[in-house]
């Protein structure tokens, strides 16, 4: 089951700026803005691209998502360069 988390005390929209990195980031929409807050819609349509994480101004722990069935799918963009620079 994919979850999703944003830590909203650290999200540029909790300082009034209003970032949308991570929602125009998605490529198949499942992000949006409600309420002046970033949302997540249909978790079947999440594809775990993780570019929702990798776009975030402030830095890639803000966003996470992950699939609780198949963690190792799921890592930020930042841990991945550093595993591909390692090779």
């Amino acid at each position: 089951m994919i979850q999703w988390e944003l830590d909203f005390e650290r999200c540029l929209r909790s300082k009034g700026i209003d970032c949308r990195n991570c929602v125009w980031s998605c490529p198949t929409n499942v992000l949006g803005i409600k309420a002046n807050k970033v949302t997540f819609g249909k978790e079947e349509d999440c594809i775990l691209c993780t570019s929702c994480v990798g776009n975030c101004l402030v830095d890639d722990s803000v966003v996470k998502v992950w699939d609780d069935e198949n963690p190792l799918l799921t890592k930020p963009p930042s841990i991945l360069k550093k595993l591909a620079e390692f090779k």
